[in-house]
């Protein structure tokens, strides 16, 4: 195996959210006076993120207003979000290989709560959510912090995301990065190893 650290992002990485979560911010902004067609926010929010998205329809005055209130749609939505079909087995096989699995979002406590609901949360040895107040991705703080707590070594540490921002935190703090491109339209991201589906990071 070539990694022995697995930092994974949570929301287009390991849960297939971001249909819901495009629903979600559509919903909120309507209520701002803003109508726009989900395909352009789901790519903005996959290329960028839902904080650049704010900023982009109702500018800065307006961004924690719109934030907020995409949090609390988000957050009571009927339709939960699921893991991706090969996560569990993927993660089975790395942590039965002697893998060590690690989350890392901008997400909050709702990751953890996700992990547990789905029986995933044993396969984990530790997480950094919003409520840990670190610094945003891609700044490298919240994945130095898992380094330093867990000792673990740079080069047998990979960061796993969906976005330029989760591969941009794995290098900024040196660690290899992975990835996961499953549109297909996020363009040149300098990552290390790119796959299109989750199950080909075991044959990495």
């Amino acid at each position: 195996m070539r990694f022995q650290n697995y930092i994974w992002d949570f929301d287009g990485t390991l849960y297939d959210s971001y249909d819901g979560m495009a629903d979600a911010f559509l919903l909120a902004l309507q209520e701002f006076g803003v109508v726009k067609e989900k395909r352009e926010v789901y790519r903005l929010m996959k290329k960028e993120s839902v904080r650049f998205a704010t900023h982009h329809y109702v500018g800065v005055e307006r961004q924690q207003a719109l934030m907020d209130r995409y949090h609390e749609i988000e957050a009571r939505r009927l339709r939960p979000p699921n893991p991706f079909p090969e996560t569990k087995a993927m993660l089975e096989a790395i942590k039965a290989y002697g893998g060590r699995h690690f989350v890392l979002t901008h997400r909050d406590q709702s990751a953890i709560d996700f992990l547990k609901e789905d029986g995933l949360f044993p396969l984990f040895t530790d997480f950094v959510t919003e409520n840990l107040g670190f610094q945003r991705k891609p700044h490298p703080e919240s994945l130095l912090f898992l380094l330093e707590k867990h000792q673990l070594k740079a080069e047998d540490t990979v960061m796993i995301g969906d976005r330029l921002l989760d591969v941009l935190a794995g290098k900024n703090a040196g660690v290899s990065t992975i990835l996961y491109d499953i549109d297909g339209f996020l363009g040149e991201i300098p990552a290390d190893y790119t796959v299109h589906a989750l199950d080909e990071i075991l044959k990495i």
